[in-house]
């Protein structure tokens, strides 16, 4: 079982400022080599701060993935046993911040799997365990990471791929105030689907947005426990798939909603849910009527 941690970074006590700041986009491209470390940032304004984050909104995933694929090897390096096997940094662009119709510039997903020598080195699996804490803590010293995390995972592996054990740190940023810029079109259908949650409290807004390999306009709610009936799976899937075509009848009612189809090619539209007790969220799709994209 994976174990979690949550950190809250000293950084956003920056951002705990009155009022919504949307962030926009700067001209200047920043290095990460050229970023401040985190010790460093904590002597800023929160002026430089906004500045900072707007200018690394900039900075292209493949670089960072490259950028810290090199820093781990360096870091690995004081390791006799320990080989970095991959680095992988993605964007999370469909979470929307709960409770709040908005994205979360906290939003790359760092992993991170590491290959431990088990035949040389002793004691491997405590070794492991204080690996990954030993990664975690180095990581922090970036200002990339204090501002851009949502989560590290950190797999720690033998020589045959086997796990050892891993860790899954979580970002939570309490009263967030700044957010992505969205596309106006979006953002518009987006608000739709979260004011759903004013017609039926029992589902919030988690996810939305476009997926581009496959054309699809993916929207998912978390649903309260209250519409699961215990022994009864038949009877709650068939609520949720009922459930899923009044969301989708809903939103694809609106004409901003089949102007932005149309506007981005989309061909299928999938209401997906979310609860705790699910193994895996629960997803409904189908195909987007042909008019939306005329």
């Amino acid at each position: 079982m994976k174990k979690r941690m949550v950190f809250i970074y000293f950084i956003i006590l920056f951002v705990f400022i009155a009022g919504v700041w949307i962030y926009k986009k700067n001209d200047e491209r920043a290095s990460l080599k050229d970023l401040p470390t985190a010790a460093e940032m904590q002597k800023w304004d929160a002026s430089e701060i906004y500045e900072l984050k707007s200018q690394i909104e900039e900075i292209p995933l493949d670089s960072c993935e490259e950028y810290f694929t090199n820093e781990m090897k360096i870091f690995l390096k004081r390791y006799e046993n320990v080989t970095l096997d991959a680095v992988m940094i993605k964007k999370d662009f469909l979470s929307v911040i709960e409770g709040k119709n908005h994205k979360s510039l906290f939003n790359i997903i760092f992993a991170i799997d590491v290959m431990v020598d088990t035949d040389k080195q002793e004691n491997s699996y405590e070794f492991a365990k204080e690996l990954q804490e030993e990664i975690l803590e180095y990581l922090e010293q970036y200002s990339y990471v204090c501002l851009k995390a949502k989560e590290i995972n950190i797999n720690v592996l033998d020589r045959n791929q086997g796990k050892l054990c891993d860790i899954e740190a979580s970002c939570s940023v309490m009263n967030e105030t700044v957010f992505v810029e969205q596309p106006e079109d979006e953002y518009a259908v987006q608000t739709l689907a979260f004011q759903y949650s004013d017609l039926n409290p029992d589902f919030n807004l988690r996810k939305f947005g476009v997926i581009p390999e496959t054309q699809e306009l993916y929207v998912e709610y978390s649903v309260q426990d209250t519409c699961f009936e215990h022994g009864k799976a038949e009877t709650t899937i068939a609520g949720l798939e009922e459930t899923s075509k009044d969301i989708r009848k809903y939103l694809m009612s609106q004409e901003v909603s089949k102007e932005f189809a149309a506007a981005n090619q989309i061909r299928q539209l999938t209401i997906s849910f979310y609860n705790g007790s699910l193994e895996e969220e629960m997803k409904f799709t189908v195909k987007v009527p042909d008019g939306s994209r005329e």
